[in-house]
């Protein structure tokens, strides 16, 4: 099912994950950055603001493609828990929140005012959404400590959470399909929002 194409790119992910590994064990994080840079640029900034036969806004939806779009997450979550973490905690709770309070306002504001401009599209790999989703892991690192010295139990709570994440994950689809079909909870499947 078509529903389900999130598993061969995750596991197209899964692949690129030793060859990502060997590149950050080395104390290489100025090259990791400058890789990054490269990759927001190339993958989203330009093909978002400007639809060239270099850096096309959609050419497909392949393995390959998505395997490249999506593998700067990868990267940008080891910098911002590893390499980052210090200066990341330098920063106050209440700054980082700050910042991705005034994100979501950017891009509820350029979404609704300015809905034909793809810069502010919803897509993960869209400029201000790649923005929006550093904040929000930043801001939720800055949370979790703070919770965990405040309560030390939390961390095993997190990691049933997350152990239960894939699963939660890959039944989503089928409880939308089948929530689709009843009369009381309605949902309209040509959303973004039911389909991602």
């Amino acid at each position: 099912s078509s529903k389900f194409t999130y598993l061969p790119m995750i596991f197209s992910l899964y692949l690129l994950v030793p060859v990502m590994r060997t590149l950050v064990q080395k104390d290489t994080t100025q090259k990791i950055v400058y890789l990054l840079i490269l990759w927001f640029l190339g993958v989203s900034v330009l093909s978002f603001t400007r639809n060239t036969l270099a850096f096309p806004f959609s050419v497909d939806n392949g393995l390959v493609r998505q395997a490249v779009q999506y593998s700067g997450y990868l990267l940008l979550g080891y910098l911002c828990a590893v390499p980052f973490s210090r200066t990341i905690r330098r920063i106050s709770l209440k700054a980082k929140s700050a910042a991705w309070m005034v994100l979501i306002g950017v891009m509820m504001i350029g979404v609704v005012r300015f809905p034909s401009i793809r810069f502010f599209s919803l897509s993960y790999i869209a400029p201000l959404v790649i923005l929006l989703s550093i904040s929000w892991f930043v801001f939720l690192i800055g949370l979790v400590e703070r919770c965990v010295r405040v309560v030390s139990s939390i961390r095993r709570v997190l990691q049933e959470i997350s152990s239960a994440s894939f699963g939660v994950f890959f039944t989503h689809p089928l409880v939308i399909a089948v929530l689709s079909r009843s009369p009381f909870f309605p949902v309209d499947r040509s959303t973004s929002f039911a389909q991602n």
